[in-house]
């Protein structure tokens, strides 16, 4: 199934969805898991691609369990984004680390936008988190495990 989006019933979508593109980038340029998408304006040949904001709250789309942003659920769209946050941590961060969050600010600024990504009542939600968090735990654990039996390996070869 494909993942989709609409923007444009965010109240100025166009500045708000779209930003111009870095000086010198080019289509291809995005790399990484989740690249933003980028459009060409035919009228002037100028590129744009998605906000940051709007790219990442694309991403959270698909474990907040909502999939619009109104008026009506901005509120527990935001306290749910809060507890990614503090379980899982910001969706970017600077090049130096300084993690990058959804704002309340950015949630009001696109109301209006919508996925067809899967509705989840709190518990399901909850439940999402906590799956989640204990795959994140194996992962370490997996990892440390892994490192201590290196690291006997090198220490019984010494």
């Amino acid at each position: 199934m494909s993942y989709d989006a609409g923007y444009k019933k965010i109240k100025n979508y166009k500045e708000v969805v779209w930003s111009p593109v870095p000086e010198g980038w080019k289509p291809g340029d995005e790399g990484g898991l989740f690249p933003r998408q980028w459009y060409k304006d035919e009228d002037t040949g100028e590129y744009f691609r998605l906000s940051l904001a709007t790219h990442m709250i694309l991403i959270r789309f698909l474990n907040i369990g909502f999939n619009e942003i109104t008026e009506k659920n901005i509120d527990d769209w935001y306290a749910r984004e809060k507890i990614l946050q503090g379980v899982f941590g910001a969706v970017y961060t600077e090049h130096d680390g300084t993690p990058i969050h959804i704002t309340y600010e950015d949630l009001k600024r696109h109301i209006g936008m919508w996925t067809n990504s899967t509705l989840r009542t709190w518990p399901q939600f909850f439940k999402l988190v906590r799956s989640e968090a204990e795959n994140c735990s194996r992962r370490e654990r997996s990892k440390y495990e892994k490192a201590q039996e290196e690291a006997a390996a090198e220490a019984a070869t010494k």
